[in-house]
């Protein structure tokens, strides 16, 4: 009997154990579901996390209005127009209103990757996109800008079907005239652009815009002025 009871005593105290150690390890699993690492900071995964893609220093918010602790690093100029720029704010603004639901991942240009896109929940563009990344001269950073925006695990908006649908004038132009909503009279070319073909078409007044086929990423893509301006119209 003795040895019966000390055998049973001993199984509950393995199940004891055994339970101990469960439990231990479910509270870590747990703990470690509630954070992850993102770039150099553990963030909470109970937190909404948005990057936000910055970058402009045109479109500045009045000196006075901003954020009292606005970071130096977020200053493009030193001139009060543009030193306190609009997406810097806003992004910091939002970060402070939140900060028990958002974690704010502000995203330069430069910075843009598959990689630091894809550990957030949303990305949102206020600024930088594949447009202004042309700008930059860096073919290698073009194409990473212009493949995030095309990725729909790097969760960006605007989406790319939008943006492309946006940025692709000849497209909505033609789609919003067969839809009937107005627009200036345009000329579009789909087969390659011949100048003299463009200027008898100005003479004859055919059009007050001249679009060449997809009028996409093509200003920087050219260094002939005329061609650049031909574009645009």
């Amino acid at each position: 009997m003795v040895a019966k009871a000390k055998a049973v005593t001993l199984k509950k105290a393995v199940k004891g154990v055994v339970k101990s150690a469960a439990d231990k390890a479910k509270k870590v699993t747990v703990k470690s579901a509630l954070t992850k690492k993102v770039g150099n900071k553990t963030a909470s995964s109970n937190k909404i996390r948005v990057g936000i893609l910055v970058g402009k220093d045109f479109d500045p918010v009045k000196q006075g209005t901003h954020w009292p602790d606005f970071p130096k690093k977020y200053n493009l100029t030193e001139d009060d127009w543009g030193k306190y720029s609009i997406d810097f704010a806003t992004a910091l603004r939002i970060k402070q209103m939140h900060p028990d639901l958002l974690d704010i991942d502000i995203i330069w240009g430069k910075d843009v990757n598959k990689m630091r896109l894809r550990k957030n929940h949303v990305n949102v563009s206020f600024w930088y996109e594949a447009g202004v990344a042309l700008m930059s001269g860096d073919k290698k950073h073009f194409n990473e800008v212009l493949a995030c925006q095309k990725d729909p695990e790097c969760r960006l908006d605007p989406s790319w079907d939008y943006y492309d649908w946006v940025l692709c004038k000849p497209r909505y132009m033609e789609q919003c005239r067969k839809a009937g909503i107005p627009i200036i009279p345009t000329v579009i070319y789909k087969d390659g652009f011949d100048v003299d073909k463009c200027l008898k078409d100005v003479q004859d007044g055919l059009g007050q815009v001249f679009l060449q086929g997809r009028a996409l990423f093509i200003l920087r893509l050219r260094s002939d002025p005329w061609q650049d301006a031909r574009v645009h119209g």
